[in-house]
């Protein structure tokens, strides 16, 4: 393997993250007066002020500050993780029912009072970042809280997994949709994938053996009813039963997901397990860079049951890409997934990287162009897939021998 190689890889992502991704957030978090905070920006920096603020976002920004200030220590970083922890805490928290708000109005009062399994799971995802970030036992708790009353309130107990939407009393929902794109089905693998994610950061501040199960439950769930055997790609959506009712391919979720299995492994601390996930994801991204990849290195968004791939090059699919195909780097030993990652940086720098406005376009379409209709930041558009790829992408790298000044870890 270059070294030489390495390095030059990790001072191109270093570069991206301190001049172009960093300063966005710092500076457009909030509106141009300095008082509130941003739900919606479009590519042009106008802030949209009718627009409504997401639960999804909003944690996200948690877990992007407090990981940041980990990163540099910059009290910068750790300023705004406290503002927007006090904002999620004081708006989003359902204090009747316990649980978040899926969305608040443009005035930051509730508009949508759902308790979606996926918002819940992000919102303990940012509390366990902020918990690490601060020290803070209150912190800690109120994430073990949450783990607690979503183990209480979603987890099938029948035929196991989570169920998706519920109502603010938390009743389970007539519609179990997560979004208007998403099928109406009560089980779904980003759902699942998510919960893994938030409870395998909780992990890493709290030893719990209630939780170790769990985790270890869902990679189970994983590896026997999500990933489909005949072609190593996940299955998107299920009945309550796990039966798979749709025959798509999400290529960003694949490449996300094969990485994501190996860490929540990792922190299990389990040898064979470890063993076993490894495979597995070398499965998972053996197949995107089968069938995922356009001939100029980007990653497709999806594909139909037959193979047909649609939907562009969507910026977190590309950013997911590079830190699972330098995983399988790392699993494997093969210059052929490093080589990926790196042509597809190559494509987040010279397509996908905004250079007159900053941050990433949403999605660069079928037939090359930025698609300058969907907003810069939005309730699903935000720094969580960008800026946890720079992360990830160097502390990986410096693990590999790249002799760039290395990224701290962010679990240490």
């Amino acid at each position: 393997m270059d070294l030489d190689n390495l390095s030059g890889f990790s001072k191109r992502i270093r570069r991206e993250l301190h001049h172009n991704l960093m300063p966005f957030w710092a500076r457009h978090v909030r509106s141009p007066d300095g008082r509130r905070f941003v739900g919606r920006l479009n590519n042009q920096l106008s802030v949209q002020e009718s627009a409504p603020k997401g639960l999804v976002l909003f944690s996200r920004l948690l877990w992007t500050f407090s990981s940041l200030h980990q990163y540099e220590k910059n009290t910068r970083w750790a300023d705004l993780a406290d503002e927007i922890y006090r904002f999620l805490a004081g708006r989003f928290v359902d204090r009747e029912y316990g649980g978040c708000y899926w969305k608040l109005d443009a005035s930051d009062c509730p508009e949508n009072t759902l308790k979606k399994t996926y918002g819940q799971a992000f919102y303990i995802y940012g509390l366990a970042e902020y918990a690490a970030m601060t020290g803070d036992a209150k912190v800690r708790q109120e994430a073990i809280d949450m783990f607690e009353l979503l183990e209480e309130k979603a987890y099938d107990n029948q035929e196991g997994g989570y169920f998706e939407v519920f109502e603010q009393d938390w009743s389970l929902s007539a519609n179990q949709q997560l979004s208007s794109h998403d099928l109406d089905a009560c089980k779904s693998m980003n759902c699942h994938l998510h919960v893994l994610e938030a409870y395998t950061r909780l992990l890493s501040i709290w030893r719990d053996s209630f939780l170790v199960s769990r985790l270890c439950e869902l990679l189970d769930r994983f590896q026997n009813s999500i990933v489909n055997s005949a072609n190593s790609h996940f299955h998107e959506f299920f009945d309550r039963r796990w039966q798979p009712v749709s025959d798509g391919v999400s290529f960003g979720h694949d490449i996300e997901g094969s990485w994501l299995l190996v860490e929540a492994a990792e922190w299990i601390k389990d040898t064979s397990l470890c063993d076993t996930v490894g495979r597995l994801s070398l499965q998972l991204a053996e197949a995107v860079f089968r069938d995922g990849l356009d001939a100029d290195g980007s990653l497709w968004y999806q594909a139909d049951a037959n193979g047909q791939r649609s939907g562009g090059k969507h910026f977190w699919c590309q950013a997911e890409g590079v830190v699972g195909f330098i995983n399988a780097c790392q699993l494997s030993g093969r210059d052929s997934y490093l080589g990926a990652a790196q042509r597809l940086w190559d494509f987040i720098e010279q397509t996908l990287a905004d250079r007159q406005y900053g941050e990433w376009y949403w999605r660069i379409t079928e037939d090359g162009r930025p698609d300058l209709a969907l907003p810069k930041v939005s309730e699903w558009k935000g720094p969580y897939h960008n800026v946890r790829c720079c992360l990830e992408s160097l502390r990986r790298l410096a693990l590999l021998g790249a002799t760039d000044e290395s990224a701290p870890a962010l679990y240490a």
